[in-house]
């Protein structure tokens, strides 16, 4: 019998006994007679077995149409609460039509969770100024936040929205809140490098001394991302280019830019008078920072300026030893053409050499090795050049070493030989060597 002549009781009847949407929504669109009188039924079974699922799909793809037929056919009883998730993703792609039906169908303004955490902040988030004065006129409140995600004035200023930090501020924005990284509004456009949202906020009180929980300022995480017209600003405001770290794991500016590579940034804040000579993250010195991520311009500007290219820390590295481990053979030049030490000890008593040949760096062993560097030589725990190379797999390194005169019958202290150094991390093409 064809579905055309089947009585309204008996599609309604097939239709209540398919157990799957997709199923029910196959069978809705047959025809147009069965799509007029089975849609509702699709939407009450979506809101009822799948929790409106269908609202967010229309939240997302701004299907104004779909999520008004939803809202007409949801439950009397359901709590419009349940529809803060649509309300967010609306808010935060934009769709103001779609929020304002939301809203008008009684959604929660100030209902938050896990979607941007709630409305305001969405849409602050986005950039939509429109829905946030919307939202604000509806009792949103301006200040609403969550320990993941901060205030709404935290996600404009983060997105670089000039226009909507200022609404918010306007409204009573906490201009000094934080988000999960303990970062305020200041440093999050800051790290974005947003100089008008850095402009505004200063402007408005905003503390340019304050640090998140991993102890970045404004100007350090501004130097870091190499936002030279930031770093300028707040230095102008007061902002020290020589700060001192609180901490071992602590950040000055100098060593920000240098580890970001950013030129720019480095000479503005040497203009500015930071200290060459001051321990950063991990009791690094900005050139060795430099150094250990190859950015070769930075360290010629450091050696310029009169930094010691063999300064090292009782626990730290040289920038020699840091160039070598990452395997930056430009700046390794450079620093030799500079007097650096070759026999300087660094972080566990290594060697440059035997850095590069543990990381398998054999054209920086290659030149270390015409250098004069001695390829025998060990060092306290009796960890030699040739033990590095083995240990790291380093089959080209090793053979290296061997060929300028490396003893391969050396223990290492707890009497390993070189073979079995070379057999427990399964290198046995090394270990043929021996």
């Amino acid at each position: 019998m064809l579905l055309l002549h089947l009585s309204n009781e008996l599609l309604c009847c097939i239709a209540e006994n398919l157990e799957l949407e997709r199923d029910i929504n196959a069978f809705t669109q047959a025809n147009c007679r069965i799509y007029r009188l089975l849609n509702p039924y699709l939407y009450r079974y979506n809101i009822k077995q799948s929790k409106s699922s269908a609202l967010l799909w229309a939240a997302q793809n701004d299907q104004e149409g779909t999520a008004q037929k939803l809202l007409e056919e949801r439950i009397h009883d359901q709590a419009m609460n349940d529809y803060w998730i649509p309300l967010c993703v609306a808010a935060r792609n934009g769709y103001g039509g779609i929020v304002k039906l939301l809203l008008s169908k009684g959604t929660k303004v100030n209902a938050k969770g896990a979607y941007y955490a709630h409305a305001l902040r969405a849409a602050s988030y986005g950039g939509h100024e429109t829905i946030a004065r919307l939202l604000l006129e509806k009792g949103a409140d301006v200040n609403a936040e969550s320990e993941e995600y901060g205030n709404a004035l935290g996600a404009a200023s983060s997105g670089g929205h000039e226009a909507i930090a200022k609404l918010l501020l306007k409204n009573g924005a906490d201009i000094e809140s934080r988000d999960q990284f303990g970062y305020t509004p200041l440093i999050s456009a800051a790290r974005a490098g947003h100089l008008e949202v850095v402009k505004l906020l200063l402007e408005n009180g905003a503390d340019f001394t304050v640090f998140s929980d991993a102890l970045w300022r404004p100007h350090v995480v501004a130097a870091l991302h190499g936002h030279v017209n930031v770093v300028q600003l707040l230095l102008e405001k007061g902002a020290d280019p020589a700060q001192i770290p609180f901490a071992e794991d602590d950040w000055t500016p100098l060593n920000a830019a240098a580890h970001g590579g950013h030129l720019e940034v480095v000479k503005l804040l040497l203009e500015n008078g930071a200290d060459l000579t001051v321990f950063g993250d991990q009791l690094r010195r900005a050139l060795s920072v430099a150094a250990f991520h190859g950015h070769v311009n930075v360290v010629q500007l450091l050696l310029e300026k009169g930094t010691i290219p063999s300064a090292s820390v009782e626990d730290g590295w040289t920038p020699l030893i840091s160039a070598a481990k990452g395997g930056h053979l430009e700046v390794v030049k450079l620093l030799l053409e500079n007097g650096a030490d070759l026999t300087v000890f660094g972080d566990q008593l290594r060697r440059a050499l035997s850095e590069a040949a543990f990381h398998g760096h054999v054209n920086v062993v290659q030149l270390l090795l015409e250098k004069g560097t001695d390829p025998s030589a060990s060092v306290e725990d009796g960890w030699t050049q040739l033990n590095a190379a083995t240990r790291g797999g380093h089959l080209e390194v090793a053979k290296l070493l061997l060929e300028k005169g490396a003893d391969s019958t050396v223990l290492t202290e707890d009497n390993r030989a070189l073979l079995n150094s070379a057999a427990k991390e399964s290198h046995l093409e090394v270990a043929k060597l021996a």
